[in-house]
């Protein structure tokens, strides 16, 4: 439990509790070294002596801390968390209308995938061509993401349509 005055780390949200500033990009060596340090505070051999309670919350915290963690050391996830901080559930929701020659194009990434599925230097050319999109996405994101937040969600949506295509295709190579 946290002391009289203390700041409820459990009530943070996990840009605040890994002390990021609450953004698109994170430097990865510094949220590496966050995450270590709030892990090795919350640790069970440190709560031998503790009441039940302390244990509980010491646990329930660990269990926030590694959800921050998985948050925000994947950029994907940490944009889709940003908006959501943002009031844009981009995961659940229709608000946010895409193209339709995004659609369009996202057929046509499948079909080719389809097509590809057992040759793998064609897995990988495509691969690379998704990678690329998504790190030009990226740069744009980097842009907008204090100036237009509907131009941000967008952004953000197309990307989560992408990364299922690289999830695809990873998928695919397996066999």
């Amino acid at each position: 439990m946290p002391e009289q005055g203390k700041t409820n780390l459990l009530a943070l949200d996990f840009f605040a509790l890994f002390q990021e500033p609450c953004c698109f990009f994170t430097d990865p060596a510094k949220l590496v070294h966050k995450y270590h340090q709030l892990v090795s505070t919350t640790h069970p051999d440190r709560f031998t002596n503790a009441t039940d309670t302390e244990k509980k919350y010491a646990l329930l915290l660990t269990a926030r801390i590694n959800e921050g963690w998985k948050t925000l050391s994947q950029p994907l996830e940490r944009a889709c968390y940003l908006l959501l901080l943002r009031g844009i559930d981009i995961k659940n929701t229709a608000d946010i209308a895409l193209p339709k020659d995004f659609f369009v194009e996202q057929i046509t990434w499948r079909e080719s995938i389809d097509e590809a599925r057992y040759n793998r230097q064609t897995l990988n050319i495509l691969l690379n061509q998704l990678k690329m999109q998504v790190l030009a996405l990226t740069k744009t994101l980097d842009q907008t993401a204090n100036k237009d937040l509907r131009a941000t969600a967008l952004l953000v949506k197309k990307w989560c349509f992408l990364d299922k295509l690289i999830q695809e295709i990873n998928g695919a190579k397996k066999y």
